[in-house]
């Protein structure tokens, strides 16, 4: 058995219209509560020309007092931000809400909470506090995670808001 169609009976309906003009852009959903409906409170995402470890790095340079690294070194303030000089051997951060960049840290800890760290180079990296986002560029770092809703790898910093 064969079903052939008829050109003369072709529905118009069926087809969508065509636009002479092309139509450009994005769209952004609405949020959706449980039962499908639209809250209304979408969100546009952000263009960047770069990646957001590059974004924050330099935000955080802008802002930064530099410190001489020592043999080891203990960042037990509240707040600070502050950009590491040097090759850094033992960086331990216990303070909460600091924003600390550097070059190279060979071994970190991080037993705070809510701290931004980004740093180009960490061979070891050990977490137990709440909350902590700890961004590198190296692709060896070994990471010891045992805190709670910590954020470590070279993607730790996505989303991340700095407040200024």
């Amino acid at each position: 058995m064969s079903i052939e169609s008829s050109n003369d009976e072709q529905s118009s309906a069926s087809a969508p219209a065509q636009s002479a003009t092309p139509i450009e852009g994005t769209v952004t959903p609405s949020a959706k509560n449980p039962d499908g409906e639209a809250t209304g409170t979408g969100t546009v995402p952000k263009e960047t020309a770069e990646n957001s470890y590059d974004q924050t790095f330099r935000t955080i340079e802008s802002k930064a007092t530099e410190k001489k690294c020592t043999g080891k070194m203990n960042i037990s303030g509240d707040g600070e931000i502050l950009k590491l000089i040097g090759n850094c051997q033992q960086v331990e951060i216990t303070g909460t809400g600091n924003m600390i960049i550097g070059g190279r840290i060979k071994d970190l800890s991080i037993s705070g909470t809510g701290n931004i760290v980004a740093v180009n180079n960490v061979e070891q990296a050990s977490v137990s506090g709440v909350g902590n986002s700890v961004a590198w560029r190296n692709d060896n770092a070994t990471t010891e995670d045992t805190g709670q809703s910590n954020r470590l790898g070279s993607d730790a910093l996505d989303g991340v808001e700095l407040g200024y």
